[in-house]
């Protein structure tokens, strides 16, 4: 917990890609709780201009009270699909965030084979989207406007 605290955030350092950044990526530590993190989140000094997801990975944090937070705060809960938890695909903002967990057991010599089918998980998420009206289509090679 150390680390996060310590490490002040300097949107200045991002400045030059602002134009090009679709949203900056909060990742919380696995053992990070929902009560341990909320007054972290509450209180992170967000720099105007971006757009923020943050992706959670503990189960504590999969509440309504979370996603109404997030939708006050304009804060993306990321979707993320690991082994041991997969988060509930609640819209907080007019965009979405997803990620995908490789298997960390991977040899590095085995990257860019397939290790496991995932086409279940795809085709689950790619429901999920579908089935949120409205959402902000972005090109990932430009940000809209």
């Amino acid at each position: 917990m150390k680390k996060f605290q310590s490490r002040a955030f300097q949107p200045k350092r991002f400045e030059p890609l602002q134009s090009k950044t679709l949203a900056l990526l909060l990742q919380l530590p696995p053992s990070m709780t929902m009560n341990e993190g909320l007054n972290k989140i509450e209180t992170f000094p967000f720099a105007n201009g971006y757009r923020y997801a943050v992706e959670v990975r503990h189960k504590s944090w999969f509440e309504q009270s979370v996603y109404d937070l997030f939708s006050k705060l304009d804060l993306c809960l990321v979707w993320n699909q690991l082994d041991v938890i997969v988060a509930s695909p609640e819209r907080t903002t007019d965009f979405a965030y997803i990620c995908f967990i490789r298997d960390r057991s991977i040899d590095e010599k085995d990257f860019g084979q397939i290790q496991k089918d995932r086409i279940f998980e795809m085709e689950k998420w790619g429901k999920a989207v579908k089935a949120k009206d409205e959402w902000q289509v972005q090109d990932s090679n430009r940000r809209s406007e």
